[in-house]
């Protein structure tokens, strides 16, 4: 009995009490981790939507033609035209949220992309779309974004709502696009782009 030792109470309540800090500050690492992580593939998800949408917008754009038909219900309206803004937001800031022109790449259809929103039901989310003629719209963007904002400037004048030969300037378009995960403002994007015609603008 002389030469057996133990543990006394103190002895083992420290060693619980570090064995407790230690468990503890794991289990925080550990959670931290997992919702870092989280955070990381939901900003890749949506990166990588608005990137897909905005390369889509941007190639198909990058080829459009002028306007030749005298007709007014043509794609553009009038001769000479190579961009066309459209769908107005009257309910909001009154900015253009569409934009209009013929995809020469394509056929020559007449193509527009523009921001679809409910402005009844707040809670849906606002999507971009594309339209490609007599064709039904097609989403660009899922349901899982809410693109916020979706803005083109043409020449750099944010007054103009179409692009025609008679300026004398070649035809450039700036995109600007925000978007934010739905049911999250913490993980959002804004990206801006500008884009020039291909053909050069000559009568």
């Amino acid at each position: 009995m002389k030469y057996q030792k133990g543990f006394t109470l103190i002895e083992m309540m420290v060693s619980v009490s570090i064995l407790l800090i230690i468990s503890g500050i794991s289990v925080s690492i550990f959670v931290s981790v997992i919702l870092g992580q989280r955070k990381i593939l939901a900003n890749q998800e949506l990166y990588n939507q608005l990137s897909y949408a905005l390369e889509y917008m941007s190639k198909s754009m990058r080829m459009a033609g002028k306007e030749l038909s005298l007709e007014e219900d043509s794609c553009l309206g009038v001769q000479g035209r190579s961009y066309l803004l459209t769908k107005p937001d009257t309910f909001g800031s009154g900015e253009y949220l569409g934009i209009k022109f013929i995809n020469q790449s394509d056929n020559n259809i007449c193509q527009e992309f523009y921001l679809e929103k409910d402005n009844n039901d707040p809670s849906k989310p606002a999507v971009i779309m594309v339209v490609r003629g007599s064709e039904a719209p097609i989403a660009l963007t899922s349901n899982k974004i809410n693109v916020n904002s979706l803005r083109f400037i043409i020449n750099g004048d944010p007054s103009k709502h179409y692009s025609s030969d008679d300026d004398g300037i070649q035809p450039r378009v700036t995109i600007l696009l925000g978007a934010n995960l739905l049911g999250s403002s913490d993980e959002s994007a804004k990206i801006q782009t500008t884009i020039s015609q291909r053909n050069l603008n000559i009568k």
